[in-house]
């Protein structure tokens, strides 16, 4: 289904939250761009909106007091970011060995694009999978584990996680 004004509104979280739960240890992670509903009651949340309720009310765009998570999540705020590629850089920093990157985005073939009627407002740029995938092959220690897109229900989505390994040797 692509995007519908009209339909009933779902958060986002809960579209994607029986996917994501598989990486979702009962270690130390984080939400960022929690808004008011987190993926877990116990994340550390980040919010540029104080109202939330965030442990952090601040931007998730720059480098955050936040290391070695047994993951970090995201869920449709990625694309809020006008420096999403620094943005990205930071939290894959976050991310501890053994750890993921869980995002979940708006999939620019089924949301409406940057400039067009319908199209959120606060969104500098559309996304289609491969464009995380392209940054995230600068990182050497990055395993690409599941990348799928949701069309379906009222989904409108795709759903990216990478797990940091070792780093291959040279040569």
């Amino acid at each position: 289904m692509t995007w519908d004004m009209k339909a009933p509104f779902r958060p986002e979280v809960n579209k994607c939250m029986g996917r994501a739960m598989p990486f979702l240890t009962a270690g130390k992670g984080v939400d960022l761009g929690c808004g008011p509903q987190a993926i877990l009651p116990w994340a550390v949340t980040v919010d540029h909106d104080p109202s939330h309720g965030a442990t952090y009310a601040r931007d998730i765009s720059g480098p955050l007091p936040l290391r070695d998570m047994d993951w970090v999540f995201s869920s449709h705020a990625l694309e809020d970011l006008p420096e999403w590629k620094a943005a990205l850089a930071n939290w894959w920093g976050m991310v501890k060995q053994g750890g993921h990157l869980i995002l979940y985005l708006p999939h620019k073939w089924f949301y409406p694009n940057v400039g067009q009627p319908g199209a959120n407002p606060g969104h500098f740029r559309d996304f289609l999978p491969e464009d995380v995938l392209q940054v995230m092959r600068q990182f050497r220690d990055a395993r690409l584990r599941v990348c799928s897109e949701h069309d379906e229900n009222d989904e409108y989505s795709f759903f990216i996680v990478y797990q940091k390994t070792s780093p291959p040797p040279f040569g």
